[in-house]
């Protein structure tokens, strides 16, 4: 919930349009409007909720070592470059300044695959549940990816016919 209250501020901050707002199985989310957002906005957007996990490890590293690991855990694997982890959000946020939006979209789908592929043989191997977590929001990311990318076909299709 801290996480998120994080992004909230910084949403807040930089005058970010929040979208949605929803309690899930994955926790609380937010959904922000980031089109219209400077790189360096997106960056402090998708920075801040790992960076509220940080400055809670830092509280709590001599009082409750348990509360600190767990938000230096969290925080790294917030940090994954999967979307829709802000890891993943940060790489598109990159490559969109370099790189054609459908050439985005297939690398990011690229990754959330190799990511997919490696934790899945994680998970065969220990029966973690963490690494069975990081598979769904890689595959939630791959499938949200895919929609994209159909999507700009769609309109590319549309286009040629206007």
């Amino acid at each position: 919930m801290l996480h998120e209250i994080g992004h909230f501020i910084a949403a807040f901050i930089i005058h970010a349009k929040i979208i949605k707002f929803r309690i899930s199985l994955f926790g609380i989310n937010m959904q922000i409007n980031t089109n219209d957002l400077s790189l360096n906005k997106k960056l402090a957007l998708f920075f801040s909720g790992p960076f509220v996990n940080l400055l809670i490890m830092v509280y709590f590293y001599n009082i409750i070592y348990d509360i600190a690991y767990i938000n230096i855990f969290l925080s790294l694997i917030n940090l994954l470059p999967i979307v829709p982890l802000d890891g993943g959000n940060v790489l598109k946020s990159v490559l969109e300044q370099y790189v054609k939006k459908k050439y985005v979209y297939k690398i990011t789908l690229i990754v959330n695959i190799i990511f997919l592929i490696i934790v899945a043989y994680c998970f065969y191997l220990s029966f973690s549940v963490l690494y069975l977590a990081i598979s769904f929001m890689a595959l939630k990311g791959i499938l949200h990816e895919k929609n994209l990318i159909l999507e700009e076909k769609l309109k590319n299709t549309y286009r040629k016919f206007i």
